[in-house]
């Protein structure tokens, strides 16, 4: 069985099924020094997928707008993790943490 890694861009896992069978596939998430969850600026990987199975699902889910878009790809294993970092900054999903000045906040550190 040949397997792929497949690359999503979601800022959340998301579980795909196809063929009576489901895999999740994770998401560009972390968490950082103090456990909080945070946003990863490139993809989530999910290494081991059935080609063939992840082929067919992309397939069933032509239309959905994160295969449209790329968000969601599959990548040989020993290249994913550079075809990934290649299409980091010019993918989008829509769901990117937004910055303090795309907020329109300002931030300000007190003093102790």
């Amino acid at each position: 069985m040949a397997t792929v890694t497949v690359c999503s861009k979601l800022p959340f896992d998301f579980k795909a099924e196809f063929g009576g069978t489901s895999v999740v596939f994770n998401g560009a998430k972390g968490v950082d020094v103090t456990g909080e969850p945070v946003l990863l600026e490139g993809y989530g990987m999910t290494p081991g997928v059935d080609s063939e199975w992840f082929e067919g699902w992309k397939k069933d889910a032509a239309e959905f707008p994160a295969v449209v878009n790329g968000v969601i790809f599959a990548s040989a294993a020993n290249k994913a993790q550079d075809e990934a970092k290649e299409l980091a900054g010019e993918v989008k999903s829509g769901l990117e943490q937004k910055s303090a000045d795309e907020l329109g906040v300002e931030v300000s550190v007190k003093e102790k």
